[in-house]
């Protein structure tokens, strides 16, 4: 009885990713008229084992005249809520006013001056390691407004960021006896960017060296439309010291503070901002956030990112804890199952477990990027391997046929150090491993292969020990049972709570991999004066008769030959010869044949030199 022929296909359904000879497979075809039907398409890449995902697998099967069917499910989510219609009618909040410059310019000093605190003093290194989000009362009009310190040292350029894509105001402060530099200038990027209005405070005016016209114009040059030059933002020389200038600095942020109004809501869903997140001892895991949009509450189920939270409690900056929070707030929450990442949008699910089902589909779909992703690079791989493969071949037929071939190899010889960074907040964490990577050369580079939350933990040092890494441990606690453990598997651990001795000890680890830079010192020289040929054993022998204009030779001295202002051998002496007799040493004055090791294409007139090698270290 015949074989009955198979049905062609109306509709099917595709897999996300398929080779081109399961593909072929899927759509009942033969392997070579889909390669043409996806050259005929325009698609460069038809090898057997290229990856083709559903969206491209649906265009192709369309070619055929078959339905390809993809999943068109993005799972459920929940999203920020329309501005509201008339904000005029909702509750004013405490605006948020992020401090930004340059590193030591007096930004948390003056933000000490209305807490009426001592942050600075706190602070590791005379700096700011990471976000602060502060409430206070301004002294004139006890409106109530929300600080954020941004921090000023170059390596936390995401965090400056962010501070001003959270923020209503922007309060420049400037040095006035150190001007406008790099992180001002990002500073005021920054804020031009996010769109918000900027007041700038000219610090430092008690100090000797202060030139307040100065840093105007280099605020001017720097694209500040300045007050004193015809434009809108307002420089405000103060001291935080002396306190001069301080009341009008207050009195200029208040107008301003006026003029943009700041409201929200303060009743519906909750949304928000994440500032930090951190793992805390007794709290677990912790975010500082500001309270956007809503009241938020404990017991609230909240979405960020890819984490989920059952509000469990609520603190101020102050570590008292709060009952409820309503917009423009910042606070502490714990209750987090994940730790979310700074800058992260807070949002608030229907109840737990949408929260839950809301983090499982945002991870399937960053899951499915990263695949997508990793199918970019294995057929980037095997389209090299193609081309090897095929120039490997060509190679032999040529060879086979007594062609030459041209020889192309690159090796790296780039040389790196690992290391896994643990941090107290992700933010720091996050900043440092950028910047780790950021030290490099075409000779060595800086890798992190893991960042992480908390104190320094067991898996840490073996994960460390399995890739000969150095665990870096940014204010965060190493205890001494891990520090045994470290120990006895040779794993380095560093503990920092200043960025840029940590950045000092990595550039001088990469330098320490660097190759001196190798320098000749000539110490001595001879002329070549004569060239003529001996018969040792039945061979002949060339020799160069010298005579030694500088310094002395000897065998063991090494040796360059100079032809025309250009070295044309390096090496050693093999022999020195003065008349028939074998010497130790050519003295100056003094006329010699020698021999060269292995080289003999000296001629009448070259310059024998004679040199030492002086290393010196390279720095990255």
């Amino acid at each position: 009885m015949p074989a009955r022929a198979s049905k062609p296909l109306k509709s099917i359904v595709l897999p996300k990713f398929a080779t081109v000879s399961n593909l072929a497979t899927l759509l009942q075809v033969r392997f070579v008229d889909l390669q043409q039907r996806m050259q005929d398409m325009g698609y460069s890449d038809t090898d057997p084992d290229h990856i083709v995902d559903d969206e491209n697998a649906q265009l192709i099967a369309d070619e055929f005249g078959i339905e390809g069917q993809v999943s068109q499910s993005h799972g459920d989510d929940v999203y920020a809520q329309p501005p509201p219609e008339n904000l005029a009618a909702c509750p004013e909040r405490p605006p948020v006013i992020a401090l930004m410059g340059h590193v030591d310019h007096g930004k948390t000093t003056l933000l000490d001056y209305f807490r009426s605190s001592q942050i600075v003093k706190g602070e590791k290194g005379g700096i700011t390691q990471h976000i602060g989000a502060f409430m206070t009362n301004l002294r004139q009009t006890n409106r109530q407004v929300c600080f954020l310190d941004t921090p000023g040292h170059e390596a936390f350029l995401k965090l400056r960021q962010r501070g001003a894509n959270l923020t209503d105001i922007v309060l420049l402060v400037v040095a006035a006896d150190d001007s406008v530099m790099p992180q001002t200038k990002e500073a005021i990027k920054h804020a031009k960017a996010a769109g918000v209005p900027m007041l700038v405070a000219i610090t430092k005016i008690d100090r000797p060296e202060a030139n307040i016209e100065k840093v105007t114009a280099d605020l001017a040059a720097a694209d500040v439309d300045v007050e004193d030059y015809g434009g809108e933002t307002q420089t405000i020389p103060v001291s935080a010291v002396t306190k001069q200038g301080v009341d009008d600095l207050e009195t200029a942020l208040t107008a301003l503070i006026e003029v943009i109004d700041a409201r929200a809501p303060k009743y519906g869903n909750v949304e928000g901002v994440i500032v930090e997140s951190q793992k805390l001892k007794g709290l677990g895991l912790t975010t500082s956030m500001i309270v956007r949009r809503g009241t938020l509450k404990p017991k609230m189920p909240l979405v960020a990112g890819t984490a989920h939270c059952h509000v469990r409690q609520i603190f101020n900056e102050n570590n008292k804890a709060l009952k409820e929070a309503p917009p423009g707030t910042p606070v502490r929450i714990t209750g987090w199952q994940d730790l979310p990442e700074p800058g992260d949008t807070v949002l608030q699910a229907s109840s737990e477990d949408m929260a839950k089902r809301v983090v499982a589909n945002r991870k399937r779909l960053i899951q499915e990027a990263l695949e997508a992703k990793q199918v970019e690079i294995i057929n980037e791989n095997r389209r090299i391997e193609h081309m090897m493969a095929k120039e490997a071949k060509e190679k032999a037929e040529r060879l086979s046929l007594g062609l030459s071939v041209d020889e192309k190899e690159t090796v790296s010889q780039q040389k790196t150090c690992s290391y896994i960074v643990k941090a107290d907040v992700s933010g720091s964490a996050e900043a440092i491993a950028d910047c780790v990577k950021d030290l490099r050369n075409d000779q060595v580079a800086a890798d992190v292969l893991f960042t992480g939350v908390g104190a320094v933990t067991e898996n840490d040092v073996f994960r460390a020990q399995a890739a000969g890494a150095t665990i870096l441990a940014f204010t965060t606690q190493v205890s001494r049972p891990i520090q045994r453990i470290a120990e006895q598997q040779k794993v380095p651990i560093r503990n920092y709570d200043v960025i840029y001795k940590l950045l000092g000890d990595i550039s001088e680890d990469l330098s320490n991999l660097l190759p001196p830079v190798i320098t000749r010192k000539v110490i001595g020289s001879a002329e070549i004066r004569q060239v003529f040929k001996i018969t040792v054993k039945k061979s002949h022998i060339l020799v160069a008769g010298i005579k030694v204009i500088k310094g002395s030779f000897n065998l063991r001295t090494l040796v360059q030959v100079v032809r025309g202002g250009e070295v044309i051998h390096s090496g050693l002496l093999s022999s020195i010869r003065h008349g028939k007799d074998q010497v130790a040493e050519a003295h100056k004055g003094s006329e010699y044949g020698v021999g060269f090791d292995n080289w003999d294409k000296f001629e009448e007139g070259d310059v024998i030199e004679a040199y030492e090698e002086i290393k010196t270290k390279q720095y990255l």
